[in-house]
């Protein structure tokens, strides 16, 4: 039998709500991703020149940092971004950000996707595990194509 951690119990645990466990999951860790950022590694100078490099979060996740209403927070992300801007204009340069940009959240979605579908994958044939899955809301569609993809077939 495999050994259990806590990111099994997790996803175990997650069955219980009514929706698909790995978006209920996913949410979880984007919130506290975001609660760890505003309250912590705001002012961590690694994640703001990171931030900087990659001009930002994506569209989507620029517009939920601003919905925490945390004006402080979100000016002191943007700060070292928008005093690079500046300089470059200030400076007649065309390129005012990299072409290839990475968006950390949309980074972290698709780690924690591809975990807990390797780790459904990984605890399919587990008894406990294959029972309270089936009792549960079970995966939404894209989790399923995911997992889908992953099995090269589809589970009973």
């Amino acid at each position: 039998m495999k050994e259990k951690h806590i990111p099994y119990f997790e996803l175990v645990c997650a069955f219980e709500f009514e929706e698909c466990p790995i978006c209920f999951l996913i949410r979880d860790k984007v919130e506290k991703f975001y609660n760890d950022l505003l309250y912590e590694n705001v002012n961590d100078i690694g994640f703001r020149q990171e931030f900087k490099e990659n001009f930002g979060f994506c569209v989507y996740h620029s517009y939920k940092l601003a919905s925490y209403n945390d004006s402080l927070a979100v000016a002191l992300c943007y700060e070292n971004l928008l005093n690079d801007v500046v300089k470059k204009l200030k400076n007649k340069e065309k390129r005012l950000f990299k072409e290839k940009r990475v968006c950390k959240v949309c980074e972290l979605i698709k780690e924690l996707e591809a975990r807990y579908i390797s780790l459904m994958f990984e605890y399919l044939n587990d008894s406990e595990f294959k029972e309270k899955f089936s009792k549960s809301k079970g995966l939404c569609v894209k989790n399923l194509q995911m997992f889908i993809e992953k099995n090269n077939e589809i589970p009973n």
